[in-house]
């Protein structure tokens, strides 16, 4: 917008934080996120309009005002919902109002206000590579391996989680629902995170759920689907001695390996985070603890009440988590020392050996 160049470190940061394997199109790619983005929070706004208009009636009493007051609610809500951003302007409860069991409003603007909010954290958190490659090819044997990769992974992530919480906790099936899509760094509840505390299978559903996270090039966090569906389909492949391969493509080595690299970064990010607030707030339990920063690192922003009551130091290690797992791990790698892939290219090649592995 301001017409200053980009240099070719802030290329190479644009190309890893939006998962691109070359910087070619980079600008052209920005674009269409601006555009496609404002008219999916346009029309979810419009959406959701009336049914607000009914909540605020409800919570403030019949008035002409609530007509502006739920129209700046559903801008803030989908802008909230699409960015993965989870902050919300219904109260403490964050969108506990809107479950299934509350009667603050009509089944049918409960169902649509969910039902809305669900899609925009989808698509907001599906990629807008794949919204884009849908939009262009429209039929499934044209889109690319990434696209139908992520989408697979995705659907299995939502109803599979949906399914677990369902049988699992005491979550009625939109509640489920809810929280198998919100998991992926959306941060909203319409069902308190404290009641997992009694449900441990859901709880740790929830952690993994969390740290899995968005999928590349996304307004969300976490280590991504698409890592998540690489490192099973190699170690699935590993398991019966093949190369590892989907829909008749062979996946890259050197793919498989950053997926690994980046599992095991998130993993050793989230178990030191945890360690560190435990070391200075014991009382705190790692039960709590471990969801907290699991929800900082994938920038999830769900909690089970122990937020406020973090001391001055451990808001500030929460931060550090938040961003640094915003960014992802390879992108600060990548920033901090600009020769991290420049082993590709060594001159000098080392005999292999071999070491004993398990």
């Amino acid at each position: 917008i301001i017409g200053g160049k980009i240099g070719f470190s802030n290329k190479f940061m644009l190309r890893e934080a939006l998962n691109q394997n070359t910087a070619n199109g980079l600008l052209a790619l920005v674009k269409k996120i601006v555009i496609t983005s404002f008219m999916i929070q346009i029309i979810a706004t419009l959406i959701n309009w009336y049914p607000l208009i009914e909540y605020c009636d409800t919570i403030y009493g019949a008035s002409d005002s609530n007509i502006w007051k739920a129209l700046i609610m559903s801008v803030y809500h989908s802008a909230a919902a699409f960015n993965n951003a989870g902050f919300d302007i219904f109260g403490s409860n964050s969108m506990e109002n809107f479950a299934s069991n509350a009667n603050v409003i009509s089944q049918s603007s409960m169902l649509i206000i969910n039902t809305t909010t669900i899609l925009l954290i989808v698509l907001g958190g599906i990629g807008f590579i794949i919204i884009d490659d849908i939009l262009k090819n429209k039929k499934w044997k044209k889109l690319s391996l990434h696209s139908k990769i992520t989408l697979i992974a995705t659907f299995i992530l939502i109803f599979g989680g949906a399914l677990l919480f369902k049988l699992t906790s005491n979550m009625g099936y939109l509640e489920a629902l809810f929280s198998s899509v919100t998991a992926r760094t959306a941060g909203f509840a319409t069902y308190n995170m404290t009641n997992l505390k009694d449900y441990p299978v859901a709880y740790f559903i929830m952690i993994i759920l969390m740290i899995i996270g968005a999928s590349p090039c996304s307004t969300g966090g976490g280590i991504k689907s698409t890592t998540f569906a690489v490192v099973v389909l190699a170690i699935v492949h590993f398991a019966m001695g093949k190369k590892t391969k989907v829909f008749e493509r062979r996946l890259m080595h050197d793919q498989i390996f950053k997926a690994f690299v980046l599992i095991s970064i998130a993993t050793g990010i989230v178990l030191l985070g945890t360690m560190v607030i435990l070391a200075t707030q014991p009382e705190l339990g790692i039960d709590c603890v471990l969801f907290e920063v699991s929800s900082a690192f994938s920038t999830t922003g769900l909690s089970m009440g122990i937020t406020t009551s973090l001391s001055s130091f451990n808001r500030i290690v929460v931060c550090v988590l938040m961003l640094f797992g915003r960014l992802g791990p390879l992108t600060i790698i990548g920033v901090v020392n600009k020769n991290w892939l420049a082993g590709e290219n060594e001159r000098i090649q080392y005999i292999e050996e071999s070491v004993i592995i398990g």
